[in-house]
């Protein structure tokens, strides 16, 4: 079930994966807020995409992910 994203509200929330860690995600695809996994989706608990990814070594962009159907 998709999720309308509480940060911007311009946006559907996916569900993805790190490439290098398989860690699971949540990303919005309009501003790119991103939960990971175990918080709930909401205002106070994002991070923005690029920096999360940075923080872990990787390049930042939506090619450090892959997306589940």
């Amino acid at each position: 079930m998709r999720t309308w994203c509480p940060r911007c509200n311009q946006g559907w929330v996916f569900e993805g994966r790190i490439n290098a860690t398989n860690e699971p995600v949540s990303v919005c695809e309009e501003c790119e807020a991103t939960w990971v996994e175990g918080k709930p989706i909401v205002f106070e608990t994002f991070v923005d995409m690029s920096t999360m990814l940075k923080a872990k070594g990787l390049s930042g962009t939506w090619s450090d992910l892959h997306f589940v159907e």
